[in-house]
């Protein structure tokens, strides 16, 4: 049972379906990559289990409203089922860009868009052969950048930031350094201020500029 807004998370919060049980049909292995028989397998089977509704954040680069997801999400929605599909992860506009099985004609299927946003970037120094720019990706509304920027730490490494890699390391008044990769930057952030890291540096793990989080 979820969204009953009694756990020990700092943003607990009693959601609109607090009495919802949330089952998860893992269909895709990593880096999301999966085949059209696994996905099928968890359409069918959600449907057996009596799901009411079933969410699909995936989706295939092709534009097919008779791809077999896309048949597959119709008959869910036959058999009484309401299925949420998002429209597709590669960015395109225009006609003909939706992803199967987005493409369902009974889907509820969900695009979103984004604005430019701008960040708080800064020059962070190591010493005085070397520096850094830094842009800040994730804070609180009542962080102070100047006291930061003004301040003087100590640095750390911690991997790639994970619990038992922040156990064997003192992080307490530090900056974090950890690399991208494997978990996600919020279970990083997380895991930096439960070891009392005064703040957490993520650095690119693969060459080139980073352009997506």
């Amino acid at each position: 049972m979820l969204g009953q807004g009694d756990n020990e998370s700092d943003f607990a919060t009693t959601g609109i379906a607090p009495d919802a049980d949330i089952y998860s049909y893992r269909v895709l292995g990593p880096y999301g990559s999966g085949t059209t028989a696994n996905v099928l397998g968890g359409i069918e089977l959600s449907v057996e289990d009596g799901m009411d509704v079933i969410n699909l954040s995936l989706g295939a680069n092709v534009n097919d409203p008779l791809y077999p997801t896309s048949v597959a999400v119709n008959n869910a929605v036959l058999a009484g089922v309401t299925a949420v599909v998002s429209a597709g992860n590669s960015g395109r506009d225009g006609l003909y860009t939706l992803g199967s099985p987005g493409t369902s004609p009974l889907a509820i299927t969900v695009g979103a868009n984004d604005v430019p946003l701008v960040f708080t970037d800064f020059t962070g120094y190591l010493d005085e052969s070397f520096s850094a720019g830094l842009v800040n990706i994730s804070s609180g509304f009542d962080t102070d950048f100047d006291e930061l920027e003004a301040g003087e730490y100590g640095i750390v490494y911690a991997g790639l930031g994970s619990v038992a890699e922040f156990n064997q390391v003192d992080a307490e008044g530090k900056v974090a350094l950890v690399a991208r990769g494997e978990l996600a930057f919020v279970d990083k952030i997380a895991n930096a201020k439960a070891a009392g890291a005064e703040a957490i540096i993520i650095y690119n793990n693969i060459p080139g500029a980073w352009t997506h989080p």
